[in-house]
């Protein structure tokens, strides 16, 4: 049987220069903190109006207006984008990290987090969800409380429903998509198909982070 992969150990810490966002010191534990490093509209962090630059704590609730647009940057070659209307809890610390997407949408590239997790990858929860990821691109789109879509644009993510109760490896070169739907006491996966993105809209994330997405392979 499956286990559902769990939290990552994190160990590296942002700051913010005149002239871009660069790492600081490994460190042997504690939290770690993300840079916005791209914004429209209204954005708060923490119920404060976010500001282009600034640090995003790793216990941030990062939300999103209905015009609002953010992107956050941490550890160098990881970032993700939250769209319009988004509410999305940060949980990130060496005992354990995760990423609570309470409704909304939010596209990620997470390119390097193999050198700091191990054997263990980053969970990004839904209320329907509870998906562990590595280095992956990856879309999740909360449609409401009782529906998920969740696409491996490019990887490998486990998905599972948010009682455990149904679960999936998905692997794709090139999107490859489920979701997860509360019917009744139940929670149901389906595979679905390429919705709310693109390939290009993924490599603008890409660029963002000066990598490239190796479309067609995993």
């Amino acid at each position: 049987m499956k286990k559902i992969w769990i939290l990552l150990c994190l160990s590296l810490a942002f700051i913010v220069s005149a002239n871009g966002t660069k790492d600081l010191a490994t460190t042997e534990e504690g939290p770690i903190e993300g840079v916005l490093t791209y914004m429209e509209g209204d954005v708060w962090v923490n119920d404060a109006f976010a500001e282009f630059g600034m640090i995003v704590p790793a216990d941030g609730r990062i939300k999103t207006g209905v015009d609002g647009y953010c992107e956050i940057q941490f550890l160098g070659k990881n970032i993700f984008r939250l769209q319009e209307d988004s509410i999305l809890q940060l949980q990130l610390k060496s005992s354990g990290s995760s990423l609570n997407l309470q409704q909304g949408t939010m596209a990620a590239l997470f390119d390097k987090l193999d050198r700091l997790t191990g054997e263990d990858p980053l969970q990004v929860l839904t209320p329907t969800t509870a998906a562990g990821i590595r280095g992956t691109a990856v879309f999740i789109n909360v449609e409401s409380p009782e529906s998920t879509y969740l696409c491996a644009c490019n990887g490998s993510v486990f998905g599972a429903s948010a009682d455990g109760s149904v679960s999936e490896l998905i692997e794709s070169g090139e999107h490859k998509a489920v979701r997860f739907q509360r019917v009744g006491d139940e929670i149901t996966l389906n595979p679905a198909g390429l919705e709310y993105h693109n390939s290009s809209d993924m490599d603008v994330l890409a660029r963002a982070i000066k990598t490239t997405i190796n479309w067609g392979y995993y």
